[in-house]
């Protein structure tokens, strides 16, 4: 199908330059272990005049001096430095919120505390319980009666010690705790997770930001779908883990959801979406009304009347603040002309839809135009002049009207006639071709599911 005008001059994103370059740092000590300092050619003029160890990183080391084993000092000073050197290398060592970070050995250590204690009542409560138990035979267990006693006990601390090896806790047990990432790579496959991410394999804010500006650059380039989406959703995967939310964490969402829109990925486009809506809640700035309205047209897909019911109240409410935005504006028309199947109203919507909204109303336009074509067959039993069809029904041309005649399988009912003036004119019969327009269109209104699946 053609692209209607408002495709032609839009695009999913807006090209910045890329930073290609960071500084190698030195590294002064504290508390004994290294920490680097970036370079003044990479320092902001407000980060140089700050001072190297912020605050809370100080409390950091602190905290983790105070918190380590003895014998466990070298490996935590290991863990520390390789910390905070990469978040100086990164630049992210006043972005990083410190009073959440921990280290892999203070980690495993409280959870062998934690299971120690565990261990202890247990080995209390069983203990008392036991007494109570040789209370009644203490004083008749003969000599083998010990030794079986002794071989279970010792069957007992086997078990329980090959039980503890292969349960070891990872880096990061603490789901409901950021990661702290410094991966510095640009580019990497999502893969859903299995386990406890990888700090090492998660890139930090100021990373992911250069990874933004580099697919940008390369979607703007190769048009490589399969590609972007995938690397999109690692992005989005390393804000989650990191329960990084603010207007950049927005922005990729906004971007990603655009892309799957010009490609018709509704189900991406709707995981996006959702997590906008939240986003959004929370007061983090972005485009919210041009996503409302898409959310309004994906609504009129999958035809859940019972949200927009609920959309077109809170939008009442906004009437009252101020003039609603025109993207808000057209998609509200598109649902009171589907609603009131006002054809000739709906196709002129379309064709001037603002922002990406077509991409979205292209979801959804076939079916319409099959509902409109049946009624007019249904109504107006005689020929259809196809011209009359490309204005009336929002197609682009000739070709592209006769490419759906084609899909519904009623070329057989076209009828051409020699004209005077030497043009040939093609027209639909309407009284042979409602049958299958009908048809295909009860089958176009099946049930949707929410990720825009037909049923």
């Amino acid at each position: 199908m053609s692209a209607p005008p408002w495709r032609q001059t839009n695009t999913a994103y807006t090209s910045v330059k890329t930073k290609t370059k960071l500084s190698r740092p030195s590294q002064p000590s504290q508390h004994s272990v290294s920490a680097p300092s970036l370079s003044s050619q990479t320092l902001s003029t407000s980060q140089a005049n700050k001072p190297q160890w912020p605050e809370p990183l100080k409390k950091f080391v602190s905290s983790c001096f105070d918190q380590v084993d003895p014998k466990d000092t070298p490996e935590m000073e290991k863990q520390l430095k390789e910390v905070i050197t990469k978040a100086f290398e990164l630049g992210s060592t006043w972005t990083i919120d410190w009073s959440k970070a921990t280290l892999p050995i203070l980690e495993l250590r409280k959870k062998e505390k934690k299971r120690a204690l565990e261990k202890e009542k247990d080995f209390t409560s069983n203990k008392k319980a036991k007494s109570i138990r040789k209370s009644f035979n203490s004083f008749t267990l003969d000599e083998k009666d010990e030794k079986r006693e002794q071989r279970l006990k010792r069957f007992e601390n086997d078990r329980s010690a090959n039980t503890n090896n292969t349960n070891l806790p990872s880096s990061h047990s603490d789901p409901t705790k950021p990661v702290v990432g410094y991966s510095t790579t640009l580019e990497k496959k999502y893969l859903r997770l299995t386990s406890e991410p990888d700090p090492a394999s998660v890139r930090p804010l100021p990373v992911l930001k250069q990874t933004l500006e580099l697919l940008k650059k390369k979607w703007k380039q190769e048009q490589d779908y399969s590609y972007i989406c995938d690397q999109f959703k690692s992005m989005r995967q390393d804000l989650t883990v990191q329960h990084i939310q603010n207007d950049f964490t927005v922005l990729v969402y906004e971007i990603h959801a655009r892309i799957a829109l010009e490609r018709s990925d509704l189900g991406e486009y709707n995981q996006c979406q959702t997590q906008l809506k939240v986003l959004y809640s929370k007061g983090i700035p972005g485009h919210s009304q041009e996503f409302l309205a898409y959310r309004i047209l994906y609504l009129l897909h999958t035809s859940n009347y019972s949200d927009l019911s609920d959309i077109t109240l809170e939008i009442e409410e906004q009437k009252e603040r101020g003039p609603l935005d025109p993207a808000i504006s057209h998609a509200l028309k598109v649902y009171k002309a589907m609603t009131t199947n006002n054809y000739h109203r709906f196709f002129k919507l379309y064709v001037d839809a603002p922002n990406m909204g077509g991409y979205l109303m292209d979801s959804f336009v076939h079916r319409e135009r099959l509902a409109a074509l049946s009624r007019m067959c249904f109504g107006m039993r005689q020929t259809i002049d196809l011209k009359f069809l490309i204005k009336e029904l929002g197609f682009a041309d000739m070709d592209e009207v006769m490419d759906f005649m084609k899909s519904c399988d009623v070329e057989k009912f076209l009828k051409h006639s020699e004209q005077k003036d030497g043009n040939t004119k093609v027209s639909l019969q309407t009284k042979p071709a409602y049958s299958t327009v009908e048809q295909l269109r009860q089958k176009a209104f099946a049930k949707i599911d929410i990720k825009g699946q037909i049923i």
